[in-house]
């Protein structure tokens, strides 16, 4: 607590009015309620079960929960920024399992990006997500401050190629496989060969710091030899 007050870190929560509405939260965020509410638990489609658990293993609920009826909601807090994202009728694909709370009529399902070029060239990364779609707010935790992202447009005939590992989310009507920036040599000698392309209409959100962030946190310092 004392190192966290000395860096300014600060803590934030959602409370939510409803009135006759609901909430979808992420397993573990709920703290308190107030008034005629119910609570269930969601998953995010039967027929996904296996990529549902596959998703599970990469840190990712397989289940939400939900709260509907009249009354108040407080969420847990977190050091982490919170960003609401709204939905008009769009989809939501999370690529990096930042998802704390949701509102609206909002649908939840696994997005599967199974094709034989995101499998043999990329590893099995990201094969599954959280697919959000519908209308309404979703609320996600992010990784970096809010400031630091960058939202790069994607249109048809102009699609995006970045680094998946910055890749937050992806909105619209956007699609993701696995390409090549050079030779098939390059890519398997070199880490940077291997990009992931963004096709469709709409956007994705990168976080160009995140590299920074890990490095800094998995730096160990230096222990003096002790005489």
């Amino acid at each position: 607590v004392y190192y966290q007050k000395m860096l300014g870190v600060s803590y934030s929560r959602v409370m939510a009015q409803l009135q006759k509405g609901s909430l979808v939260y992420e397993a573990g965020a709920f703290t308190a309620a107030l008034g005629d509410i119910n609570f269930e638990r969601i998953g995010l489609g039967a027929g996904n079960m296996l990529r549902g658990m596959l998703n599970k293993s990469r840190g990712e609920e397989f289940f939400k929960s939900r709260i509907s009826g009249t009354g108040f909601v407080w969420l847990k807090e977190t050091t982490s920024p919170l960003i609401a994202v709204e939905l008009k009728n769009s989809r939501l694909v999370l690529e990096k399992g930042a998802f704390y709370a949701g509102f609206g009529n909002l649908k939840f399902s696994i997005a599967g990006d199974v094709g034989v070029s995101n499998v043999v060239l990329g590893g099995g990364r990201n094969l599954v997500n959280v697919s959000i779609e519908g209308s309404g707010v979703v609320i996600l935790e992010l990784p970096v401050k809010e400031s630091e992202l960058l939202k790069i447009p994607v249109r048809p005939g102009l699609p995006v190629q970045v680094d998946d590992a910055l890749v937050l989310f992806r909105y619209g009507n956007v699609s993701r496989r696995t390409g090549l920036s050079g030779g098939v040599t390059t890519a398997f000698l070199n880490k940077e060969g291997v990009l992931d392309v963004y096709e469709g209409n709409g956007y994705v959100c990168v976080a160009p710091t995140l590299n920074i962030y890990h490095e800094l946190g998995y730096t160990k310092p230096e222990i003096p030899e002790q005489n």
